[in-house]
């Protein structure tokens, strides 16, 4: 994410959230809207503010930054012995 100096106790708003959200993931308001299977609009909407975003969407959003780091290879958990299946760092 965008680093964001905030003064301390300062919290972001949802909306912020889910902005800051699809910046790491390098996605637009209708790529994750698409990706989560919500209409374009309500990923406006809760970007905007206007609607409250649901924990789930946030849960998802969440989830898809793991999948990419994961994915980019920035980061594997620890690799359980004797597992060929699981990935080795590079």
């Amino acid at each position: 994410m965008r680093a964001v100096r905030l003064a301390p106790g300062v919290v972001l708003s949802p909306a912020d959230q889910v902005r800051e959200k699809l910046y790491a993931l390098r996605m637009s308001q209708r790529e994750a809207a698409r990706v989560l299977g919500i209409n374009d609009r309500t990923m406006r909407y809760y970007c905007s503010g206007s609607n409250p975003v649901p924990p789930i969407v946030m849960l998802a959003l969440d989830m898809l930054i793991q999948l990419r780091v994961l994915d980019e290879g920035h980061y594997y958990p620890k690799a359980k012995r004797g597992n060929p299946a699981a990935p080795t760092r590079r």
